[in-house]
C-alpha cells in the first residue's frame, strides 16, 4: 500500500495493484424503498397479532391484539360464557374456541398468549383449569403456538408500584376512558399476557 497526497491536508492510503495500476472507485448503491415495499412491512407488522386468553370459573375472555410496547393496541375482546354440567359441555367449549381462534387471515401470523391459572394458596377454581385446558386444545387445532404467561410475571411487565397489584395496574393501562367497560376480572388478565407475550 503506498500513500498519495490529494485527500484534504493529509496523506491517503492507495492500494496499488501489481502492475503498478491503481484499482478503479468502488460505487457504492444507496438503495431507496418504495412506498408499497415499507406500506407492505407496515401491514406485515400489523398481522403478527396475539391472542391474550385468560379462562375464569365462568367464562373465558379472549383479546385480540397487535404491536407491542408503545404500539400495543386491543384491536377485540370476547367473553365466551360456559358451564360444565355434563360431559359433553368441555367438547362444546372447545370447539367454541377453536372457533373464535380460527386466524381468518391465512397470512397473518399469529400465537395465543394464555395467562395460567394459579396454583398452591390460591388456586384457580377446577373450572377454570379445565377452561384452560381446552384453550390449549382450541390453539393446537388451529396450529397457533401457544405462549405461557404466568401471573407473578405481571406486576414488572406493566410496571406496578410499590404495593400495587397488577390488576390495578392493568385497568390503569389498558382501559384509562373507560373504552372496555365494564371492566370484569379476566379481561384484565387476557389483555396483560397478551401484552407480556409482545415483548
Amino acid at each position: 500500500m503506498n500513500w498519495k497526497a490529494g485527500c484534504g491536508r493529509t496523506a491517503c492510503p492507495v492500494w496499488v495493484g501489481g502492475d503498478g495500476r491503481v484499482p478503479s472507485p468502488i460505487h457504492i448503491s444507496v438503495i431507496r424503498l418504495s412506498p408499497d415495499f415499507t406500506q407492505g412491512l407496515q401491514r406485515e407488522i400489523v398481522q403478527r397479532m396475539t391472542f391474550g386468553v385468560s379462562t375464569t370459573k365462568k367464562a373465558v375472555f379472549i383479546a385480540e391484539t397487535h404491536g407491542a410496547g408503545k404500539t400495543f393496541v386491543v384491536d377485540k375482546v370476547r367473553r365466551v360464557p360456559f358451564q360444565l354440567r355434563h360431559a359433553s359441555d368441555l367438547a362444546d367449549l372447545q370447539k367454541t374456541l377453536a372457533a373464535v381462534l380460527d386466524p381468518k387471515t391465512k397470512r397473518a401470523t399469529r400465537s395465543v398468549a394464555l395467562l395460567k391459572c394459579s396454583g398452591g394458596r390460591f388456586t384457580s377454581a377446577l373450572e377454570a383449569i379445565k377452561a384452560e385446558a381446552m384453550t390449549e386444545l382450541a390453539a393446537l387445532q388451529n396450529g397457533l403456538p401457544i405462549i405461557e404467561v404466568r401471573p407473578q410475571s405481571l406486576k414488572k411487565t406493566l410496571g406496578c408500584a410499590e404495593g400495587q397489584k397488577w390488576r390495578e395496574r392493568a385497568k390503569q393501562l389498558f382501559n384509562k376512558n373507560g373504552a372496555h367497560d365494564p371492566w370484569p376480572k379476566g379481561l384484565d388478565g387476557a389483555i396483560s399476557a397478551a401484552y407480556k407475550a409482545a415483548e
